[in-house]
């Protein structure tokens, strides 16, 4: 396992990811895009993105059939 910041992500492709905070409170601004984008893309094949609230605009404004929300982490790890 390896635990970066999404800023220094770019360029690097990982099975899985894991998106700690992916709330509209850390990614709510129009300017975080870009950064919510590279951390999310760097995912080959699975991406699993947890919030501390509500989560991103990014995310919820995507069509419903391509995530799933869930208040139980074990229902996405196990």
């Amino acid at each position: 396992m390896l635990v970066i910041p999404s800023y220094l992500a770019k360029g690097v492709e990982f099975d899985a990811v894991l998106l700690y905070d992916g709330s509209h409170h850390q990614y709510g601004h129009e300017n975080e895009r870009k950064l919510f984008y590279t951390a999310c893309t760097r995912a080959m094949h699975e991406l699993c993105i947890f919030t501390l609230g509500e989560p991103s605009h990014f995310i919820t404004s995507q069509p419903q059939g391509t995530y799933v929300l869930t208040d139980n982490a074990e229902d996405v790890l196990s």
